[in-house]
């Protein structure tokens, strides 16, 4: 009875112990199941990215069957391109080959042409000098005596008349001669009724004016002028040495430049001007400083007694 007692009581503090084990346990299965869901977050998500990942692998598959198609399309038509040049190249070696032969039959042509030109050339050259051969023998034979007197006779009066017409034509030189000289004469002594009368100052000028046989222009020209009037004529200074009283000017006279160089000071210069050839005459009196000149221009009033013109 007591073992009884001892056994239940034995028992009911196993009892005791195993609901105090359980209740200690029960918790663990609550860790469990937290894993558990992680485990299937973990394999939901993995799942999701394999899915995903074989999408895109599709659209990647897509694309590249669309690059291969369009890259065989290209090739196919840079083929058919390829074919088409060799085609063309082909034709046109052909065509170079032709060319090149009939470029070499007319250069053949040519060179026959030209032989047969020089042979002619000498052909006809030959022929041209046997027939002045010809020619010359003919003459020689047909020219006899009679024929040669007569030119002779021939040439006698008419070297005749040559000489009376050379005659005549001499003396008419001899007449021309003399007239021109007397001109020559008249033409010294208005040079040198000229020279005499230079003015050198303002005073002689205002003497010579007082004579009333020509008209003075006065003139003070610089080198920086262009062409500067003075009676009618048109002047400029080119060039001038100062220290030693010379100069050198261009005269536009009838339309036409003219040039004296290297005048001296009181040194007249004179020129004709116009159809009636009337005698103009410049005078420097002065080279006061570089690149200046001083003087006048005498002109004649009586234009009819001035004139030089020889009919």
């Amino acid at each position: 009875m007591n073992n009884f007692i001892d056994d239940k009581s034995k028992n009911s503090s196993h009892a005791n112990q195993s609901s105090r084990t359980v209740l200690q346990q029960k918790p663990k299965p609550r860790w469990g199941l937290f894993g558990f869901l992680i485990i299937l977050a973990i394999q939901a998500f993995l799942i999701y990215q394999v899915l995903g990942n074989k999408s895109q692998i599709s659209e990647s598959q897509t694309q590249l069957k669309f690059l291969t198609e369009e890259i065989t399309a290209n090739l196919s038509t840079q083929e058919k391109r390829l074919k088409s040049v060799n085609t063309a190249l082909l034709n046109e070696k052909r065509r170079i080959g032709e060319t090149q032969q009939e470029l070499q039959q007319t250069k053949s042509a040519t060179e026959e042409a030209n032989r047969q030109i020089r042979t002619q050339q000498r052909q006809s050259k030959r022929q041209q000098q046997e027939s002045v051969k010809k020619l010359d023998a003919m003459i020689s034979r047909k020219a006899d005596d009679q024929e040669l007197s007569a030119l002779k006779s021939s040439s006698k009066t008419q070297f005749g008349t040559v000489n009376s017409n050379v005659e005549s034509n001499r003396t008419e030189l001899e007449k021309t001669k003399r007239t021109l000289e007397g001109a020559n004469r008249d033409i010294m002594d208005v040079r040198s009724t000229l020279t005499q009368q230079i003015a050198r100052n303002k005073e002689e000028l205002k003497m010579l004016r007082l004579k009333g046989e020509r008209n003075f222009f006065e003139f003070d020209i610089t080198k920086r002028q262009k062409f500067v009037s003075v009676g009618g004529i048109k002047f400029r200074l080119t060039r001038t040495k100062w220290k030693k009283g010379r100069y050198s000017v261009k005269m536009v006279v009838d339309d036409r430049t003219i040039e004296r160089r290297h005048k001296f000071v009181n040194e007249p210069v004179q020129f004709l001007v116009g159809p009636t050839k009337l005698r103009y005459e410049l005078v420097v009196n002065e080279v006061p400083e570089k690149d200046r000149i001083i003087g006048y221009l005498s002109v004649p009033k009586d234009k009819v007694l001035a004139s030089e013109r020889r009919n």
